[in-house]
């Protein structure tokens, strides 16, 4: 009998697009409530950065680049 592992490290198997953002309007949401404003786009637009500089945790850099 053969076992698999399969590790899936984000968007390998399942389209994670709709999450991403959902998940981006939830912290403009809770940003907006304590008077801070930002913009989800830019949210997503960092992690795109970070993701494509191999950063490991792509959403810690996008919010750590917004404050």
């Amino acid at each position: 009998m053969k076992k698999i592992i399969c590790f899936d490290l984000g968007w390998t198997l399942e389209d994670e697009s709709q999450a991403q953002i959902e998940r981006a309007n939830q912290v403009k949401e809770i940003c907006a409530a304590s008077n801070y404003k930002i913009n989800s786009n830019e949210i997503i637009r960092q992690q795109m950065i970070a993701g494509k500089r191999g950063i490991s945790s792509t959403y810690k850099y996008s919010l750590e680049k917004l404050t």
